[in-house]
């Protein structure tokens, strides 16, 4: 299969399952928020997100060792694969140690990050022991799911990962339908987190049966070194990207209490998975890194141009949703007392769209291996996220935090597109993605506040009134788009790429 083949396939299953897993998670969320308390709601979101911060222990040795796949992957050198995997399988096996002996050893300081202590929710520690087993035992067979996607198949883990969650959370219905009892709730997703990985390791040992052999090569010095340089590089990022995703869960819980971080987690219901499908549209990592290790940088500049115009096209799109529907669907769904006003929701939604708006520079920078040239980049936005959310949380409440991480992401979107074009696809294409950039820019915000002008014509309230602006977001904005690039040479591919999946799908 072409590298376009691979790509359209992960394309197709990761959205596919991504958007079924929003249903289905909004299904059981809507049984949790009415068979338990509330506290339960900003429990759940307050300890993801510590576990979610913890994964720095991971170092960044996963996207070292997966970008030094690519090149014995492309030339199938069986050895270094075999030696690669050999160290990856070490070092997953000592930082699920460590996950679980550092997460472990924080329990007694937890009414530190948490204010006022619920009092009807017994058994809290036991709660976030629960929490950090499932993030340990992740880690245990997760590296082999690493080589199926390095080698351009990541449908095939995406599948496996589906049909999972959705057995999971079937069964997570059932039973806090039956008993109310929320240790059953995690017990499941603990098992059926160690069950998909297990389901993975097994795929990954048919696919590749070197693995299975006893490792006799030795690894190469050059990719011993690249990946030493690589995750000296990629620990800071790790910090920037958890100050980007887990600390404001934390500083809601310490300065405002569960009950807003239970809000904030409907939000993220639909959030989080939105961006999961930002990510499986972009999983192009493995086919540039294939690309960037067998053809030359002029290829990889022509693909980023077309990513770049989906990427717009995609965010705008899903933000312009968002800032219209989301109050609506959560007072529907979940009730009028989730809900936030509209101004923590237009800075929830410009952050989603920043976020969104760098997933194609993001994918070609690991394409490329650029982890060391900004190396210092996170740590700047984290000190920023950090000093700026809990300054602004303290005179504007939550919307503070919202505004301290979204000043933050500016620094990233400045300083990425400078060292992928610096020192991957060349300097002299940097001045075209600045012009579009704005250019996208500009057009997002003109479609966001005319759609938004158009839905309130059809009133507030009610599943028709929903009903109504969701057939404006879906048609005002896309025609917007239609009518301006269909004559583009990005427009034009995607256009001949859906002529190709047509004669596909015949076939």
């Amino acid at each position: 299969m072409s590298r376009t083949g691979y790509a359209l396939k992960n394309v197709f299953v990761g959205v596919g399952g991504q958007i079924f897993s929003i249903l289905i998670s909004i299904v059981t969320r809507v049984f949790f928020v009415r068979l338990l308390a509330e506290e339960y709601l900003g429990l759940n979101g307050l300890f993801s997100s510590i576990l979610t911060a913890l994964s720095f222990v991971e170092l960044g040795i996963g996207p070292a060792i997966v970008y030094s796949l690519y090149k014995p992957l492309a030339e199938r050198d069986q050895e270094q694969i075999q030696a690669l995997m050999s160290l990856f399988r070490k070092a997953y096996i000592l930082i699920g140690i460590a996950v679980a002996v550092i997460g472990a050893a924080l329990t007694p300081f937890l009414s530190l990050i948490i204010e006022d202590m619920p009092e009807n929710i017994p058994h809290i520690e036991v709660i976030y022991l629960l929490f950090v087993a499932n993030t340990s035992v992740s880690y245990f067979f997760s590296y082999k799911r690493s080589l199926i996607i390095a080698d351009q198949k990541q449908y095939i883990t995406t599948a496996y990962h589906y049909a999972f969650y959705f057995v999971m959370n079937i069964l997570q219905i059932i039973f806090l339908y039956i008993t109310r009892n929320y240790f059953a709730y995690l017990i499941l997703m603990i098992a059926f987190t160690l069950l998909e990985n297990v389901a993975i390791s097994i795929q990954a040992n048919k696919m590749f049966p070197v693995i299975t052999e006893k490792c006799t090569a030795k690894l190469n010095p050059v990719y011993k070194k690249e990946i030493t340089t690589n995750v000296k590089s990629i620990i800071l990022h790790k910090i920037g990207g958890i100050a980007s995703t887990a600390i404001d869960n934390i500083l809601m819980g310490k300065m405002f209490g569960l009950i807003v971080v239970g809000i904030y987690s409907n939000y993220l219901l639909i959030i989080s998975p939105l961006n999961a499908i930002g990510g499986q549209i972009f999983s192009f990592t493995a086919s540039l890194g294939n690309l960037k290790v067998t053809t030359e940088d002029d290829r990889a500049a022509q693909v980023f141009r077309i990513m770049e115009f989906i990427d717009f096209w995609v965010y705008s799109f899903a933000a312009v949703c968002l800032f219209v529907l989301f109050n609506p669907f959560i007072e529907i769904a979940f009730g009028e007392k989730f809900l936030f006003p509209m101004v923590t929701v237009s800075l929830i939604v410009l952050n989603f769209y920043i976020e969104g708006r760098r997933k194609a520079i993001l994918s070609l920078k690991d394409a490329y291996g650029i982890f060391y040239q900004d190396r210092y980049k996170p740590i700047v936005e984290a000190i920023t996220k950090v000093a700026l959310s809990v300054l602004l949380g303290l005179k504007l409440g939550v919307n503070g935090i919202f505004l301290g991480t979204l000043i933050s992401k500016m620094i990233c979107i400045v300083v990425e597109p400078y060292v992928v074009y610096k020192y991957g696809i060349g300097w002299e294409h940097l001045a075209d993605y600045i012009k579009k950039y704005l250019l996208y820019l500009f057009l997002f915000v003109f479609i966001t506040f005319v759609t938004y002008a158009l839905a309130s014509l059809c009133g507030d309230g009610g599943m028709l009134s929903f009903l109504g602006k969701m057939a404006v977001c879906l048609v005002f904005p896309n025609v917007v788009v239609f009518l301006l690039f269909r004559k583009t040479t990005e427009f034009a591919w995607i256009s001949g790429l859906m002529q190709k999946v047509k004669l596909k799908f015949k076939r």
